[in-house]
């Protein structure tokens, strides 16, 4: 076991985005395994650097599910609503 402390991402060098690239990597395996610590893991970055960005896994989880749905491409609606669905 190594004494010396694990490699750290430099101060200010995370984005939104760069958290939202982790977030889909880490969720890919099952939502149950989106956690700030897990999301912070892979970005090489401490759970608290994260807290900067999104306030808590909520938050983390809405703004997933909007970049995700965002992709969704829109559907024109009909005069028929079972059509629609």
């Amino acid at each position: 076991m190594s004494d010396s402390p694990r490699p750290r991402r430099a101060r200010n060098s995370l984005t939104v985005v760069a958290i939202l690239n982790a977030a889909e990597r880490v969720s890919s395996a099952g939502i149950d395994h989106l956690t700030i610590r897990a999301v912070a893991d892979d970005l090489g970055s401490s759970p608290m650097g994260l807290y900067r960005y999104v306030s808590s896994k909520e938050e983390l989880v809405e703004a997933l599910l909007d970049r995700v749905l965002g992709r969704m491409p829109d559907v024109a609606e009909t005069d028929e609503a079972l059509a629609d669905l």
